[in-house]
């Protein structure tokens, strides 16, 4: 296993707002599991430096704990991190490489800070759950769909009368 070809320089915390909901009570702390994972949205925001290509910066930010869910926490963290692909990396794949792993990086660091912080509570700590910033597969409908071999369809038409001149005498 070798250096990975994109580096991090740098990475903070940008912003952070976190509260506990009301309306909890002790009997729900005490039969609490240990950890909680929340349903979280995420979104990544990605800026390549026009100056220096090789240069990226990246934020994270990471929602949780809506009014819907029974969860003891609201939360909206972002996270901010400057990155640096390495010069011999093939051009065509540095896109990519940085929309996966940079925002994986800044996941693993949200996840260890949201534990963190959520541990000196009354309630479980949050483990943020996995995800996968590997993008989806374009859908391919330029394939051509494979034609089903159609039966013949028979039809049967009613036999033609020949027409009866009945010619009256």
């Amino acid at each position: 296993m070798g250096q990975s070809p994109l580096a991090i320089k740098k990475y903070f915390l940008q912003s952070l707002n976190f509260h506990l909901k009301t309306g909890f009570e002790f009997g729900q702390v005490a039969a609490a599991p240990e950890t909680v994972m929340p349903n979280v949205q995420v979104s990544v925001q990605y800026a390549q430096d026009p100056q220096e290509p090789l240069e990226w910066r990246v934020v994270l930010d990471i929602k949780g704990g809506t009014d819907v869910e029974p969860f003891p926490y609201t939360f909206d963290a972002a996270f901010a991190g400057f990155f640096r692909v390495a010069d011999n990396y093939p051009l065509e794949q540095r896109v990519l490489l940085v929309q996966v792993n940079a925002p994986s990086i800044l996941y693993a660091a949200a996840r260890e800070f949201l534990s963190i912080v959520t541990a000196r509570s009354p309630y479980p700590p949050i483990l943020l759950g996995s995800v996968s910033f590997v993008p989806d597969p374009p859908s391919d409908t330029t394939k051509p769909v494979a034609a089903k071999k159609a039966k013949p369809k028979i039809t049967k038409k009613p036999a033609l009368k020949k027409p009866v001149n009945k010619a009256k005498k």
